[in-house]
Order: C-alpha cells, then sequence, then structure tokens
C-alpha cells in the first residue's frame, strides 16, 4: 500500500472513530454541526529527503471539537481523551508514535493540533536494461 496524505487521513478517521466511540469523527466539515463530533482535519504535510531512497514525511493534524454545553471543563476531558488515544497510533498494521502534541480552548472551541512523523522508501524507478552485445571473434 503506497502512503498518501489521503491513506493517513482516512486511517487517522478510522482509527479514532475505533478508539473513541462515543464521537463522531468527520473528516469533512458538515452542514449540521453536532456537538459531538470531532473533525479531523490534516493541513500540512512535509517531506525531507534522507540518505538513501528514503524520506521522512511529517503529517500535521488538527482536531476540532465544540463544546457540547459542559463549558471548559468538557473540552479539557476531550483533550485528555485526546492525548491517551493518539500517544501511539496504528495506521495500517504498522504503529507509529506522534509528537508535539498541544490543545487550545477558547470560546467553547477545542483545537488539538500533534504530528505524525514517518520515514519512507521511495520507489525506485526502473532503469532500462542493457541491450545483448554481440561478440565476434576473428584470427588475424
Amino acid at each position: 500500500m503506497a502512503v498518501t496524505a489521503n491513506s493517513v487521513r482516512t486511517g487517522m478517521i478510522a482509527m479514532l472513530a475505533a478508539k473513541l466511540p462515543a464521537y463522531d469523527v468527520i473528516g469533512d466539515m458538515s452542514a449540521s454541526v453536532d456537538a459531538m463530533q470531532l473533525l479531523v482535519e490534516l493541513p500540512a504535510v512535509s517531506q525531507t529527503a534522507m540518505l538513501g531512497n528514503m524520506c521522512s514525511r511529517t503529517f500535521g493534524f488538527a482536531i476540532h471539537y465544540s463544546d457540547g454545553g459542559g463549558g471548559a471543563a468538557e473540552l479539557h476531558g476531550v483533550a485528555e481523551q485526546l492525548y491517551e488515544a493518539l500517544d501511539q497510533v496504528d495506521l495500517g498494521g504498522v504503529r507509529y508514535r506522534t509528537a508535539n502534541m498541544r490543545h487550545e480552548v477558547a470560546e467553547g472551541k477545542l483545537a488539538f493540533r500533534f504530528e505524525m512523523v514517518m520515514r519512507l522508501r521511495r520507489s525506485e524507478q526502473g532503469l532500462p536494461k542493457m541491450g545483448a552485445l554481440e561478440q565476434e571473434a576473428g584470427v588475424k
């Protein structure tokens, strides 16, 4: 399976939906905003070349949650659940650690951000194969 931004994003949504069944985990802003929805966004992806045929890709996620009426205490409680659920992430049978987890509560909304770094092997392009050589022998 090729690792793409969309495959990592959909894998993260599915993993959060399994770990936090009390919340409706969505990937796109819906017309009706429900208080129990976690909106998962992937606003930033960066890639750095490494030695050999490797690269390091960093996925910067943002999760948004609106106040369900419980105030700041509820929002901080949801953030604690996200810290626990995102400590180790299992995507495609591979376990990853997250980094730089942080959250902010402002105006009745929770903004939770974190990063996940993957080391990837870039696929090698097939080089053209050398053609057949003809060999001749002669006597002088």
